[in-house]
């Protein structure tokens, strides 16, 4: 049972409102909060919105509220790279991101999935927690990159490889 809260933020940030309370509260099963905010942070000075950007960004934030798979938004973020790039052999030219990252990226969000899976054949194979773990953090990963992209398309960045991202 949950009986007493207080949270001070010392150092707020400007137009942050701060918020105090004191209440009980008897809970029985999981909860959940979701706090939204009027305006998101600024992007990254290195990083830039194009209508690819905002696509898979978009994607990324249904499926974390739940209005999406998993296997369905990743294989979603790798179709908008392939399409900007002019194929999948062409997107370690272009984005900087290594082939084996792609090809691991294909193969689970094709071949895995269980109910939520994207091809039939992924039903009868569920993803692990390794897995799961891996994908989200690749496309995020891939985002920023194509982000970065947008920002200076001639920049020279270091190849995302599987070192990259978590190991499997």
């Amino acid at each position: 049972m949950f009986f007493d809260a207080v949270v001070e933020d010392r150092k707020p940030m400007p137009g942050v409102v701060a918020v105090k309370g004191v209440f009980t509260v008897g809970v029985a099963g999981s909860v959940s909060m979701v706090v939204g905010r009027a305006t998101y942070p600024r992007s990254r000075p290195s990083t830039a919105i194009n209508a690819d950007v905002e696509a898979m960004a978009l994607r990324y934030s249904r499926y974390r509220e739940g209005k999406d798979t998993l296997v369905g938004m990743a294989y979603f973020c790798l179709t908008v790279l392939e399409q900007a790039a002019g194929g999948r052999p062409a997107i370690p030219g272009k984005f900087g991101i290594s082939s084996t990252v792609l090809k691991m990226l294909g193969g689970l969000t094709g071949g895995k999935g269980g109910s939520q899976a994207r091809k039939s054949v992924g039903r009868s194979h569920e993803l692990i927690a390794d897995e799961r773990n891996w994908i989200e953090q690749a496309t995020k990963r891939l985002i920023r990159r194509v982000a970065e992209v947008a920002h200076d398309p001639v920049a020279s960045t270091p190849l995302v490889t599987m070192g990259d991202l978590p190991k499997l």
